[in-house]
């Protein structure tokens, strides 16, 4: 049975909303509550998880793959404009010991847009029902499966001249490691290394872009085929 995964910060923001002596808010926060200890459990695999990333960060190498008979990982792919239900791994840059959530950074696609940060800005305002607590801590239940991605060389693509479909540039090259935890049983299952360079060929918008814009169109069609084959490996451990 999965452990619920419910950010704690999200119950501090939402427990104020549920007073009043309103049966649908007193329900609401009757289901928040219940969730507090299996939230705070898996909030401490997580933290473990990251310690342990921290610690292999100053090391060279990863662990052993150990999979064993644990079901297979599915990695929510954050580029569909929808949630799977069957995903059951998420995966994030290992950045200043905390999940990075950055849907704009260089590994921004890794960030599961349904994890803290976008329930926060979802949910902060409204008025919160027991059928929303509910919706909102199913989508941690399935969690099992955390990668956590070490950087340890980067390098963005270079761009010379040319417009339209003849910009010259030198791939983007990114190389790194993955650590695989089990979230239910916090357990470090093993990491493997990670090499990703950009394609060799990148389409990308043109048509009544100036020259500068192309450039830039460019850099961000670059930035973007590199994250794609990052997540891609990551995503076969």
């Amino acid at each position: 049975m999965h452990r619920t995964l419910l950010p704690l910060i999200l119950i501090a923001l939402l427990l104020p909303a549920c007073g009043g002596g309103d049966n649908k808010q007193a329900e609401a926060q009757a289901a928040l509550e219940a969730a507090r200890p299996e939230y705070e459990a898996r909030k401490a695999n997580i933290e473990s998880a990251l310690k342990q990333a921290a610690e292999w960060q100053a090391k060279d190498g990863v662990p052993a793959l150990e999979w064993g008979d644990r079901p297979a990982p599915k990695f929510l792919d954050v580029r569909k404009n929808k949630f799977d239900k069957e995903a059951n791994a998420r995966v994030f840059e290992l950045k200043d010991g905390a999940l990075n959530t950055d849907a704009l950074s260089m590994l921004g696609l890794f960030a599961d847009r349904e994890w803290p940060k976008r329930q926060e800005e979802q949910l902060d305002g409204k008025a919160l029902t027991k059928g929303a607590a509910e919706s909102a801590l199913e989508k941690y239940k399935g969690v099992r499966y955390l990668c956590l991605l070490i950087t340890d060389d980067f390098k963005e693509a270079e761009f010379g001249s040319g417009t339209l479909f003849t910009i010259k540039f030198q791939p983007g090259h990114w190389k790194g490691r993955a650590l695989y935890f089990d979230l239910e049983e916090n357990k470090l299952i093993g990491g493997k290394q990670i090499e990703a360079t950009n394609s060799s060929k990148i389409d990308f918008k043109t048509k009544d872009l100036k020259p500068e814009e192309q450039q830039k169109a460019a850099r961000q069609a670059a930035e973007e085929d590199l994250r794609a084959q990052i997540l891609q490996a990551a995503q076969n451990p």
